[in-house]
């Protein structure tokens, strides 16, 4: 809703927001749930993931519009002006958690783990932009920037028999080789897994 705000120039209330937010893009997520899955000191953790920076919401639609090519257009409104007509709406719950802060502090899997977003704050906003643009718009210029980070994934599905490769896992490996990853796996040898080498399927094992 953020984004098709800011895309349509619909003036937002926001310019006295300074409520610092933590946000966390999705291909940052990923990286610190792939590190949890190997990690030997992740098992039995909890860990709170953010990106490198908290940012007030007055921020997130400026960086949203710098994104999109376009002026930010948001005027003051004071918070209790905004709990008051959500109130009246009928939406006080959701307005609320709008405007408050909401900073999630990442530092133990950082200090346990030895993680860090790969991806910046700005990185993700423009990626989002973009996905955005793409699903609105039509635009190729995301698509083509993902299936180039398809192109470049490589994935060992490993298991211990061909049974297992061909009844519970194909599914996952067809749709991780429709996004264009590459896929191998690695089992032992039997008459299912010669089955999938005939289709065309990597294997070793």
């Amino acid at each position: 809703r953020l984004l098709s705000a800011v895309h349509h120039g619909i003036p937002l209330p926001f310019s006295l927001l300074m409520n610092k937010r933590s946000f966390i893009y999705l291909h940052n997520l990923i990286s610190a749930l792939s590190l949890c899955v190997v990690h030997p000191k992740a098992a039995g953790e909890t860990f709170h993931v953010s990106d490198n920076e908290s940012v007030a919401m007055v921020q997130l639609v400026d960086t949203l519009a710098m994104a999109m090519k376009r002026k930010a257009r948001i005027f003051p409104c004071p918070r209790w002006v905004l709990l008051l007509a959500g109130r009246l709406v009928g939406k006080y719950q959701q307005v609320s958690s709008f405007v408050n802060e909401m900073e999630v502090d990442s530092a133990k899997i950082r200090d346990v783990l030895g993680w860090s977003p790969p991806y910046t704050f700005l990185q993700g906003i423009q990626e989002t932009v973009e996905w955005y643009l793409c699903k609105v718009h039509g635009s190729t210029r995301f698509l083509e920037k993902s299936n180039e980070r398809n192109a470049r994934r490589k994935v060992c599905q490993l298991c211990a028999v061909g049974f297992t490769l061909k009844y519970l896992l194909l599914p996952l490996i067809d749709g991780m080789r429709d996004k264009g990853w590459s896929v191998t796996s690695v089992c032992s040898s039997d008459e299912h897994v010669e089955e999938l080498r005939q289709r065309g399927y990597r294997h070793f094992s």
